[in-house]
């Protein structure tokens, strides 16, 4: 997809990220030519036949209902003891 797109891996990685629903990309580095890498990741979009590559390579987990709730409620725990 790379070749095809003429874009880095980083930057497909990142787009198929924010292709998704309720999905933010928080990125990170020290670098000044990757965060402008990753940057460049936005104002275009993976085709539907690549995205639809992408999620049949890609495995990944998604919560559960538990784990949402568990989340949820140790987030608001450590907000109230730092806050």
């Amino acid at each position: 997809l790379a070749a095809e797109t003429g874009k880095t891996q980083v930057q497909i990685a990142l787009n198929w990220c924010t292709a998704k629903e309720s999905v933010i990309a928080i990125t990170k580095s020290n670098s000044d030519k990757r965060m402008s890498e990753a940057c460049r990741a936005s104002g275009w979009r993976l085709s539907p036949r690549q995205l639809r590559l992408l999620d049949e390579g890609i495995t990944y987990e998604q919560r559960g209902p538990l784990e949402i709730v568990l989340r949820r409620t140790a987030r608001r725990l450590l907000d109230r003891i730092q806050g």
